[in-house]
């Protein structure tokens, strides 16, 4: 019985983490993956749950831990709870004087390195080392049972992880440099298109 979850876990690993495999090599995924799974037994009726904090506790150094990091984060995106996006109504006004409620499957990530776009190459063609030119920012969200990974721009990122952080959008924007007005309301009309909140409430 015991050979036999070990071995569904590790299918897990392989299924959900492709291209961190691809990188470091089917020897030393596999190695790594049955190293954390002989540390680190099932703690959840759902073994793709365990599979979350593979990157946590058998972390990896450079590109192929950014790698890790991103696809467990695309998992458990994949599994947070349903919530329905928010959609704004004629009413809203002052935008600056309103706080946002994130939805549940929302995630942030950054990367140093640039490897959502090598990882989105190397899904698109089979081919990407991993080096690109990067940094890059990004928003991972759930719309329609398809995992989204939304590229930002430095600043909006800041913005908006300020915003999931619980501030108030002026809050915010006191740590953010000064942005056209047509540069911030793109930003969240971008935001609204792409389901990124679940509530917003004038304070």
């Amino acid at each position: 019985y015991i050979a036999n979850i070990r071995t569904a876990r590790l299918q897990v690993l392989r299924m959900h983490f492709p291209y961190t495999r691809s990188l470091e090599g089917e020897g030393v995924f596999t190695a790594r993956a049955r190293a954390y799974i002989a540390a680190y037994p099932s703690r959840h009726w759902n073994i793709d749950r365990d599979a979350i904090a593979f990157a946590e506790h058998s972390p990896a150094e450079g590109i192929v831990g950014e790698a890790m990091r991103l696809e467990a984060l695309a998992l458990e995106v994949a599994l947070a709870p349903e919530s329905p996006p928010y959609v704004p109504g004629p009413e809203i006004e002052q935008l600056e004087a309103y706080r946002f409620t994130p939805r549940a499957s929302l995630r942030l990530f950054t990367s140093p390195s640039g490897i959502i776009s090598a990882r989105q190459q190397w899904r698109e063609s089979g081919q990407g080392d991993g080096v690109t030119k990067g940094p890059e920012y990004a928003a991972l969200l759930r719309h329609q049972q398809q995992i989204r990974i939304v590229l930002l721009e430095a600043e909006e990122y800041a913005l908006l992880r300020a915003l999931v952080s619980g501030r108030t959008v002026s809050e915010a924007l006191e740590h953010i440099a000064a942005l056209a007005p047509d540069t911030l309301s793109g930003w969240f009309a971008r935001w609204v298109i792409e389901g990124v909140f679940a509530d917003a409430r004038p304070v």
